[in-house]
């Protein structure tokens, strides 16, 4: 249980963006991971706002894309930005 609980919450999808910008496409399934998990964290605020189900389901997914695409469109037009933290 630990060790999903701490696979759940890894900050992955800053760096999977950022090797995208990157013209590294082989990490195409670590962005959909990281969208669905961006979703997962969405979903009970958009849920709160009183959206219905199906709806607020959608409306997850596309915020978490539109996050992915921020990210993306900030790495390209900042290529000598590093999310390496360990430098």
């Amino acid at each position: 249980m630990i060790g999903f609980i701490s696979w759940f919450f890894k900050p992955d999808s800053v760096f999977a963006t950022q090797e995208l910008a990157q013209g590294d496409y082989t990490v195409a399934p670590k962005l959909l991971k990281n969208s669905f998990k961006r979703a997962v964290f969405i979903l009970p605020g958009v849920l709160i706002a009183k959206v219905p189900p199906k709806q607020a389901v959608v409306a997850s997914v596309l915020g978490s894309i539109g996050v992915s695409a921020s990210l993306y469109a900030y790495f390209k037009m900042n290529p000598d930005y590093d999310t390496d933290l360990c430098k």
